[in-house]
């Protein structure tokens, strides 16, 4: 209030605009699925199937992750390993210059004409500085990604402590795209206020008597609020833990960004056996300057290497040929989806979090909590089901990809930019949807298909789904109710021989797996399947039998709860939990055969 300043309207024009339009296309494509599919299958009479313009590209990022590992096909390929040990002592470990070849014979061929003389000589050593660049100043993307890689808390939370911290006048607005500190900003002034810290003061106070140096500059200025900084030095036992964890990291990180770039010498070294080419690298760290602040994965370690001549030879104490696989992509973390949507224009610094969040809350992805995949996103069926529908009716521009909210982010720049308005904006982008909206409606039996295929559900029934290797074919269009037996005994006990193992509820918060004769005292058998979350919905012992198990266990038809288990386990699921089957084993956390035989 103390500097007033005339409002930007075309700044104002775009945000109404953007309101406008997500509000209006979310309504439309809300209304159509939610009543599309309320009408045709009965899990959804109650469900609310909502679509967003930025919550499902942000979906499609998961689903297309998940697509790619499963089509994925591992290739062989070899290399050459060289390795020197020097003096007994120095070990250089030679990289091959063409990394890898596919086909062994070629590989062969290559080591076999090195063979005919294995002696290595020295052809090049360059050395030069090299450095290491301190970080840019800190964004709030920026700031979410490190917050959830080191801190290990997701975006909603990390913004949630940024506003406490914000709040109580601990940091500046952290809801911002900029990463350049503008000029006028008197930087050491904050430093100076954290020269008395007992963690950072000693860095503070180096920077403040001459080690200060300009952040650098990112690409981004919102024109609206700095760089995330703190604003004030707190005493860290004043705050809560993860606010403390979170202040500590902005602090660090503004502090290395006014520090000085690391500065090291490196020397890389180039070894030809016959026609073939051979390098190491050796790293001396000179002046770590924010390296010694700085601890979020900036790391730059040292690394020796034997001193060479040019020319020199030399026996490898190693040279071999190796062998690996190509391997899939990793499913998405929540760092490298913030860092996909942000790159595609999804959704703001203030709102990507949001968006991340919803497509958890409406049961389109799971984050599992599992290794090796713990805090990954997996696609649920519903969610998977929907991106392929929508992927199959053909768009150019698909409403699960992120081009149309990409184009509308585009021309909402240019509102700000005067090189459009409003009215213009929202009315070609209205269109666009439209014609999407069009065709969608008219190819919707391609959506419907695709969630009877992923969810194993078809419309109006319930029919269950056989396991997933195919097993018992005669069972797939058997309903549910005509299997269920009064029984719920599944086999005779392979622990004390002559008792018999039942399936049993404890309503629906547990179930478990008991021997006639465990209470008795003459048999141990008993193992308990925990309900974490009631992922379980129901779970009922069938007359239909495992033909690959000893003994030909009885199957349980399971009805899980939508957005618990992996796409291809549809929420209507008959399997046998004795050994022939390890998804469903891992999904329940029931041990294999093997530990219970």
């Amino acid at each position: 209030m103390q500097n007033p300043v005339e409002l930007d309207y075309r700044q104002v024009d775009a945000v109404e605009s953007r309101v406008e339009l997500d509000f209006r296309i979310g309504i439309i494509l809300t209304r159509f699925q939610t009543l599309f599919l309320q009408n045709k299958f009965q899990e959804f009479a109650s469900r609310v199937i909502s679509y967003g313009s930025c919550q499902f590209p942000t979906l499609g990022f998961v689903v297309d992750r998940y697509k790619k590992i499963q089509s994925f096909v591992s290739e062989e390929f070899y290399f050459i390993i060289m390795e020197h040990l020097a003096n007994g002592a120095e070990k250089a470990v030679f990289k091959w210059k063409r990394q890898r070849v596919y086909d062994f014979e070629t590989c062969f061929a290559l080591y076999s004409n090195c063979m005919n003389n294995p002696t290595a000589t020295i052809k090049k050593i360059e050395s030069k500085q090299k450095l290491k660049y301190k970080p840019f100043p800190l964004s709030t993307v920026e700031m979410e990604k490190l917050g959830i890689r080191y801190l290990k808390m997701n975006s909603d939370k990390i913004m949630k402590v940024a506003e406490q911290l914000y709040n109580k006048g601990f940091i500046s607005y952290p809801r911002t795209e900029t990463d350049i500190f503008d000029k006028s900003t008197n930087l050491k002034s904050l430093i100076q206020k954290h020269t008395g810290d007992p963690l950072w003061g000693s860095f503070a106070q180096n920077l403040v008597d001459g080690g200060f140096s300009w952040p650098r500059s990112g690409k981004n200025d919102d024109k609206a609020h700095p760089p995330i900084h703190p604003t004030s030095c707190v005493n860290m036992d004043n705050l809560a833990p993860d606010e403390r964890r979170l202040y500590e990291m902005i602090v660090r990180r503004f502090l290395a960004c006014c520090s000085k770039d690391a500065v090291g010498h490196q020397t890389t070294v180039t070894a030809n056996i016959g026609m073939e080419s051979f390098t190491a690298s050796g790293l001396m760290i000179i002046e770590r300057n924010f390296l010694d602040i700085y601890k979020y994965g900036a790391g730059w370690n040292e690394q020796s290497i034997p001193v060479y001549k040019l020319y020199e030879t030399f026996k490898p104490t190693k040279f071999e040929i190796s062998t690996s696989k190509t391997s899939a992509p990793l499913l998405l973390d929540e760092a490298e989806l913030i860092d996909m949507m942000n790159k595609s224009q999804i959704g703001t610094d203030a709102t990507i979090h949001e968006h991340i969040k919803k497509i958890l809350d409406r049961e389109y992805v799971i984050k599992s909590n599992k290794a090796p995949n713990k805090g990954k996103f997996l696609p649920s069926n519903l969610g998977y089901a929907l991106v392929d529908g929508y992927d199959g009716i053909g768009l150019d521009l698909s409403l699960s990809k992120p081009y149309l909210r990409r184009e509308m982010e585009n021309l909402l720049k240019k509102i700000c930019l005067g090189q459009s308005d409003r009215k213009s904006v929202t009315e070609y982008c209205l269109k666009l949807y439209k014609l999407m909206y069009i065709k969608t409606v008219d190819k919707k039996q391609i959506i419907l298909n695709s969630i009877s295929n992923h969810m194993g559900i078809s419309p109006n029934s319930t029919v269950a789904s056989s396991d997933y290797n195919g097993q018992n074919p005669n069972n797939l269009h058997r309903s549910p109710i005509d299997n269920l037996l009064s029984s719920n005994t599944i086999i005779s006990c392979h622990i004390c021989s002559n008792g018999i193992l039942s399936f049993n509820s404890n309503n629906n918060k547990n179930y478990s797996i008991t021997c006639s004769n465990h209470n008795l005292g003459t048999c141990s058998f008993s193992i308990i399947i925990t309900n974490h979350g009631n992922f379980i919905r129901s779970a009922n012992v069938t007359d239909s039998r495992c033909t690959s198990c000893a003994n030909s266990p009885k199957k349980i038809l399971f009805n899980f709860a939508p957005g618990s288990v992996p796409p291809f386990i549809p929420l209507v699921y008959e399997g046998c939990i004795f050994g022939c089957n390890p998804m469903l084993n891992e999904i329940l956390n029931f041990p294999s055969i093997n530990v219970i035989e």
